[in-house]
């Protein structure tokens, strides 16, 4: 009997042995499961924060910049515009209009022959121009126009003077039908180029 009781104790100490096992085990793959989700959530954010990185500046989010932010964008257009002559008048006589054409003609025809236009990754553009992934920035001494979309969702910044004050330059936004000056300064006589 003694031998019988002996033998229950030790079948029971390891059927006792054998579930701590199974529970530590279960403990084990539940720690790693946790661990796996813990990590294939970081990697979608990760992934999400990187790919939303590579978007360009959308036409909601660039309207609710604060003033900082669009006079640092000026600055940015006026360093490229320093890249260029400061005064750019040889246009074809034959595109003149008939008795010399007004200022905003003139202007408008400067604009078509003697603006750059390169990619909007291009190195040689300001970092926070290049930042905002545009399809291309096109300039000249007059005015900056950056682009981005095609079609019907395209838009675009516009740094240029405003067309009554030679002093005052704003900065806008083309898109959803309609222009909207979001920050305008005024320059010097001695800074306008």
């Amino acid at each position: 009997m003694a031998g019988l009781i002996c033998c229950e104790r030790q079948l029971w100490r390891s059927r006792v042995g054998d579930m701590s096992a199974r529970n530590q085990n279960s403990i084990h793959w539940k720690r790693v499961a946790v661990i796996l989700v813990c990590l294939s959530v970081t990697g979608i954010a990760a992934m999400f924060v990187w790919v939303r990185s590579s978007w360009p500046e959308t036409y909601g989010g660039f309207r609710k910049r604060d003033i900082s932010y669009y006079n640092d964008l000026a600055d940015a257009c006026e360093q490229l515009r320093s890249r260029l002559p400061a005064s750019i008048t040889n246009i074809p006589s034959d595109l003149i209009p008939y008795g010399g054409g007004t200022s905003d003609e003139i202007r408008d025809l400067q604009w078509q022959f003697h603006k750059r236009k390169i990619n909007g990754d291009d190195q040689s553009l300001p970092l926070l121009i290049r930042a905002m992934k545009a399809d291309y920035v096109e300039f000249n001494s007059d005015r900056v126009f950056i682009s981005f979309g095609v079609g019907r969702m395209a838009w675009a910044i516009i740094w240029a003077q405003h067309f009554d004050d030679d002093s005052l330059w704003e900065l806008e936004t083309n898109g959803d039908g309609y222009r909207q000056t979001v920050f305008s300064r005024k320059k010097s006589p001695a800074l306008k180029r």
